[in-house]
């Protein structure tokens, strides 16, 4: 019989609302499939197994580089128009184990079906790698049955992801007879970077560095602690920057021609509030496989060179830590942490000079500062729009001549590159109180 390698939450939880995740702790397990179904419904948390001191340890152990194995790989399916069984008995390879998560058909989610595949394997996943090949190898199955399958969270390919069990009466979980192997999804044994991870270390802390390292307490800690507690850490040290100091003077601030920023991709989505009433926010769009990652963090490092142009190897490096964590899906390890410190190096190694950040993006003229805007009570698009004309008021103004008429300043400015309309014009004249037409005398 196949054991389940996996570290089981010392309490169950009726709801996932009551978790203080802070307190979690796990235990390092191998238990059934009867009994891994059991816990699921009885509200236990769970994840794979972690290299730490003792079998029993705390949340903040769970991490990627104490990753030790697993033999169970998690399939999150959200926000699905089809429900779970039906889901499932389409599936080509069914998963060992599947049942509803809390969420499921919830109101505050969009009443949508929500539950977790779980694919047992007859043979340990040593590495993060090998974990994140593997759960592509499913993700890629699952394409086969059904095309349009988005994989919205990839949750199941980071090692050091817990999942939750399902304490609620509205549970339902099933088990088959399913067990793999990983060729089963044509994946194969990955060579573990932890190894490399290590070696970059040591070698940073030798005479033999390759790479510009002065702060050594910071690299020690690059590969000690996660990304999350080194951002705190060094933020004091360190500080994170996106684009070019700009000064702001009432409620805005004009940008220069050597503005560098690094620009982000956004979409429209939909939230729900506790009251239930739902608004569309923009949420910035993350990078995933596909998406040039490596060339991505390439040209973000470049720019932060040109804002910064004597920025040190290890404030580069942070930056790019801070990036990865806030902007990029790294659940395959691709951006591990000695790529990082490839692409900082590569960075600075290109003369300031030959920098050339090319951009297809339109420059703005000037940017609103939202804090004077809430402090108060003008909304940015607004704020926006009174900069706007008060900019192209400055613009007409500079040019515009008294002693002629509207339409001789109109064919003036357009004639000086001036878009602008004579509705436009006539408003910018009566707004500054001046004369429509000069020439005429007043009324005795």
């Amino acid at each position: 019989m196949i054991a389940l390698k996996l570290s089981l939450s010392l309490e169950h939880y009726a709801t996932k609302e009551s978790i203080d995740i802070k307190k979690l702790c796990f235990k390092r397990s191998s238990i059934s499939i009867e009994d891994f179904v059991k816990h699921i419904k009885e509200g236990f948390c769970f994840c794979h197994w972690f290299t730490t001191k003792a079998d029993t340890f705390k949340i903040y152990e769970k991490k990627n580089d104490n990753f030790d194995r697993a033999n169970v790989v998690f399939v999150d399916v959200d926000d699905s128009n089809m429900e779970m069984k039906q889901f499932v008995c389409g599936l080509s390879k069914k998963p060992t184990i599947y049942y509803t998560t809390p969420s499921n058909l919830c109101t505050s989610k969009g009443n949508k079906y929500r539950f977790r595949l779980c694919y047992v394997f007859n043979e340990d996943i040593p590495n993060a790698e090998t974990l994140a090949s593997t759960y592509k190898g499913i993700i890629k199955e699952i394409r086969k049955d059904y095309p349009t399958y988005p994989d919205q969270d990839s949750c199941g390919a980071r090692p050091a992801q817990y999942m939750n069990g399902n304490g609620t009466p509205r549970c339902e979980v099933y088990s088959t007879d399913k067990v793999y192997t990983l060729s089963d999804f044509g994946a194969a044994l990955v060579e573990s970077a932890h190894h490399e991870n290590r070696s970059v270390k040591e070698s940073a802390n030798s005479n033999e560095c390759v790479y510009p390292i002065k702060d050594k307490d910071f690299i020690n800690d690059l590969f000690e602690i996660p990304p999350s507690d080194l951002i705190i850490k060094y933020r004091e040290r360190y500080c994170y920057f996106d684009h070019s100091e700009l000064t702001y003077n009432n409620g805005y601030a004009l940008i220069p021609e050597n503005y560098q920023e690094i620009y982000r991709s956004w979409y429209q989505d939909v939230v729900t509030s506790n009251s239930g009433d739902i608004r569309k926010v923009s949420v910035v769009k993350i990078k995933r496989d596909g998406d040039n990652r490596r060339k991505c963090l390439f040209v973000s490092a470049l720019i932060r060179r040109k804002i910064l142009p004597n920025i040190t190897f290890e404030h580069l490096l942070y930056n790019l830590v801070a990036e990865r964590q806030w902007y990029y899906d790294n659940s395959d390890n691709t951006l591990n942490n000695q790529e990082l410190m490839r692409i900082a190096n590569n960075a600075l190694n290109i003369e300031y000079e030959k920098i050339n950040i090319k951009t297809k993006r339109k420059p703005s003229k000037f940017k609103v500062d939202k804090l004077y805007c809430s402090e108060r009570g003008i909304k940015p698009k607004s704020m926006v729009g009174i900069v706007r004309r008060k900019l192209k008021d400055e613009e007409i103004g500079n040019l515009y001549d008294c002693s002629l008429s509207v339409k001789d300043n109109l064919a003036m400015l357009k004639a000086n590159g001036i878009k602008i309309g004579l509705s436009r014009l006539y408003e910018f004249c009566d707004r500054n109180n001046i004369p429509r037409r000069p020439y005429k005398k007043p009324i005795e």
